[in-house]
C-alpha cells in the first residue's frame, strides 16, 4: 500500500513530464506503424512528410510544456515571496509584542534573577515572552534571526529570553556587531562569515561552532569555550581570549594580531599560517615554543609563554 501511494505521489508530482512523453511516444509509434504497414508513402505522403507532420505536432506540445513550466516557476517564485513576507510579518509582530510587554508589563524587571514574587499575570507575561521567542526563532531565516537577537540584546533581555535555543542554529552571514552573547550556548552553531566585531562572548559556549570566515575583531571572548570550533581564516585582531578553552580549535590562517591569548589552553589547536604578531601568549599551555614558531606565520613582537618578546 505504501509503495503504491509513493508511486502515485511521484506521478502527480511529474505529471506534466509524463504527459508530454506519452504524447511524443504515441505520435512516433503511430508514424512507425503507418510506415511499416503502408511503406514510406501513404496517399502521396513520403517519410519526409511524416517527419514534418511530427514536427508540426510537436510545436503545440512544446509550447504547452513551456507554458506549464513557466506557470510552475512563477508559482515557486510567488511561494518564496509569500514565505519571505510571512517571515517579515512574524518578526515585526514579535518585536511589537515584546515592545508592548517591555513598555507596559515591565518585562525586563520580571526577567531579573530574583525570587519570584510576581502575580499570576506577571508569570504569564514571562511565559508569553519565552514561548514567542522560541517559536519565532524556528520560523525566521538567518538574517532576521540576527535582527531578533540584536533587538533583544539592545533591550537588555537577550540572555533571559534565550537559553539553549541557539544550539546548532544557522546564523551564517548575520550581522551581530556589538551584540552581547555572554554565557549563551552557541554549541555547533553555524556562524560562517558572521559579523561578530566587538561582540561580547564572555563565557559563551562555542564548542564545535563553525566560525569560518567570521569577523571577531575586538570581540570579547574571555573564558569562552571554543574547543573543536572552526575558526579558519577568522579576524581576531585585538580579541580578548584570555583563559579561553581552545582544545582542538582550528585557527588556520586566522589573523590574531594583538589578540590576548594569555593563560589559554592551545592543546591540539591548528595554528598553521596563523598571524600572531604582537599577540599576548603569556602563560598559554598545551603548546611548546618550537611548535609555535613552526606553525605560526608571524610571531613578531608577540609575548611568548615565558614572558619574553619574540624578535
Amino acid at each position: 500500500m505504501e509503495a503504491s501511494n509513493s508511486l502515485w505521489q511521484q506521478i502527480r508530482k511529474h505529471w506534466v513530464t509524463i504527459l508530454v512523453a506519452i504524447i511524443l511516444v504515441a505520435a512516433i509509434v503511430l508514424i512507425v506503424i503507418e510506415i511499416i504497414v503502408n511503406g514510406t508513402g501513404f496517399q502521396g505522403k513520403t517519410l519526409w512528410d511524416w517527419l514534418q507532420l511530427l514536427g508540426v505536432l510537436a510545436i503545440p506540445v512544446v509550447v504547452g510544456f513551456g507554458a506549464v513550466w513557466f506557470t510552475i516557476r512563477q508559482g515557486k517564485v510567488a511561494d518564496a515571496e509569500n514565505k519571505d513576507n510571512q517571515r517579515e510579518a512574524a518578526l515585526q509582530a514579535y518585536i511589537d509584542k515584546i515592545s508592548e510587554l517591555l513598555l507596559h508589563e515591565h518585562l525586563s524587571e520580571l526577567l531579573l534573577d530574583k525570587p519570584f514574587e510576581e502575580s499570576p499575570s506577571d508569570t504569564k507575561v514571562v511565559i508569553i515572552a519565552l514561548a514567542r521567542t522560541t517559536t519565532v526563532l524556528r520560523i525566521l531565516d538567518q538574517g532576521r534571526r540576527g535582527s531578533l537577537i540584536r533587538f533583544l540584546s539592545q533591550a537588555g533581555i537577550l540572555t533571559k529570553c534565550i537559553k539553549d535555543e541557539l544550539v546548532g542554529i544557522d546564523l551564517s552571514g548575520t550581522n551581530l556587531y556589538r551584540v552581547k552573547l555572554d554565557a549563551i550556548s552557541l554549541e555547533k552553531a553555524n556562524l560562517q562569515r558572521a559579523n561578530l566585531r566587538e561582540a561580547s562572548l564572555q563565557g559563551t559556549n562555542l564548542m564545535e561552532a563553525n566560525l569560518r570566515g567570521a569577523n571577531l575583531w575586538e570581540a570579547e571572548l574571555q573564558g569562552a569555550r571554543l574547543d573543536g570550533a572552526n575558526l579558519q581564516g577568522v579576524r581576531l585582531v585585538l580579541a580578548q581570549l584570555q583563559g579561553a578553552i581552545l582544545l582542538g580549535t582550528n585557527l588556520e590562517n586566522a589573523n590574531l594580531m594583538l589578540t590576548n591569548l594569555s593563560r589559554s589552553n592551545l592543546s591540539g589547536v591548528n595554528l598553521r599560517g596563523a598571524f600572531l604578531e604582537r599577540a599576548n601568549l603569556k602563560g598559554v599551555t598545551g603548546i611548546t615554543l618550537e611548535e609555535l614558531e613552526k606553525r605560526a606565520k608571524s610571531l613578531k613582537g608577540a609575548t611568548m609563554p615565558d614572558g619574553t618578546i619574540h624578535p
